[in-house]
Formats: structure tokens, sequence, C-alpha cells
């Protein structure tokens, strides 16, 4: 009964987000409004999107970067541990949230204590004190990274053959090689990994 339960689980969270979704183990607690799933793997595919996916990078809770897959690319993100709330029809996946957005054979990926997605709205504009990083794969922007103050952001190489570049006159930072994008709030760190990141004038 309960391993029927959790595939109707994922019909809903198919029909409601446009996302495959699959999850292997069951229910091991139900709230209103939330259902909680205990799986060794639990794994969400979207294919090409004509929109950009939002993803919400989560520390103890609290939101601490947005992270946009373009349009035109594919996500998976794969953990431990995922919610589905019925109210704002989102799931939060926790246990070692790891995510990876491609376009084509090119991808960038993320992992965070929380990570959550859903129909959310995201606005075009950057707000005041916003740091805008791209994440690049073979020179093609996969991915875009908001991160709202004040959190801490380091920027390292991945592999020995990593290197940063700033440029003064635009305040801009461009790594490439192999780079390594943490996010730091508290005791708790977002990482993100790519081919290159680019910083956007202002974000600094």
């Amino acid at each position: 009964m309960k391993y029927s339960y959790a595939a109707v689980l994922v019909a809903v969270v198919v029909t409601t987000l446009s996302l495959a979704a699959v999850a292997y183990g069951q229910v091991v607690s139900n709230a209103a409004g939330a259902y909680r799933i205990a799986s060794p793997r639990y794994n969400f595919k979207s294919y090409a999107n004509e929109r950009p996916t939002l993803f919400l990078l989560k520390s103890n809770s609290e939101v601490i970067g947005e992270l946009r897959a373009l349009a035109g690319t594919a996500s998976e993100l794969t953990s431990g541990r995922a919610e589905f709330n019925k109210a704002t029809r989102g799931v939060t996946a926790t246990d070692g949230a790891a995510l990876e957005i491609t376009d084509g054979t090119k991808s960038v990926s993320a992992r965070a204590d929380e990570i959550q997605f859903g129909p959310m709205e995201m606005g075009d504009k950057q707000a005041s004190g916003e740091r805008v990083f791209l994440l690049k794969s073979g020179g093609v922007t996969i991915a875009e990274l908001r991160v709202r103050a004040p959190e801490a952001v380091s920027i390292e190489s991945a592999n020995s053959s990593g290197h940063s570049e700033y440029n003064a006159g635009t305040g801009t930072v461009v790594a490439k090689g192999g780079v390594i994008l943490k996010v730091t709030a508290g005791t708790s760190s977002t990482s993100l990994r790519a081919e290159e990141i680019e910083s956007v004038s202002g974000s600094k």
C-alpha cells in the first residue's frame, strides 16, 4: 500500500511540474499538505524547456541563492529525501541534494543542503545588493546564479588548469579552466561547479 501511495505522489509531481520523477522507497510520514518519502535515491528530471527553470538553494531553510537554468537546458536533481507541498506545488530536496544542468554535452552542477523547485515567479532585474554569476560550459551560459546579500562568495580552481582574471574597469571576475563557486551562510555552504564562471558587472 505504501509503495502504491508513493507512485501516486510521483504522478502528481509529473502532472503539476511537468517533470519526470522516479523514486524508490516508501512514505515514512505525512502531514497536512506535505508528504515525505525516504529513499536511497530520489530523482527528478526535466527536459529541454522553453522557459528558464528556477531552483532555490537553501541552508537551514533560508534561501541563499537562486539558480536559473536557462531556456533550452535540461535538469536532473537527485537527493536522499524529497517533500512535495500541495499548497505551493513545489518540491524540496534534501539529504545530499545534487543538481546537474545540461545543454547537450555541456553541463554545470550544484550541491546544497536543500534545493527547492516548482512553480515560482522570477524577476528579470537585478535586486539591490544582489550578485549575479553566469555559469558556463564550452563558452555557453548554462545557468545564472543570483546570490542574496550578505552571504559570502568565494571562487576557487577545481583543478590545476583553473585560473581567474579580475577586470578593474568593470569590477567583474572571469574564472576559467574548471571552477568551484562557494556560497557560505553561517556554518553551511553551497557549492557550484562549472567550466567557467563570470560575475556580472556590479556583482562583486
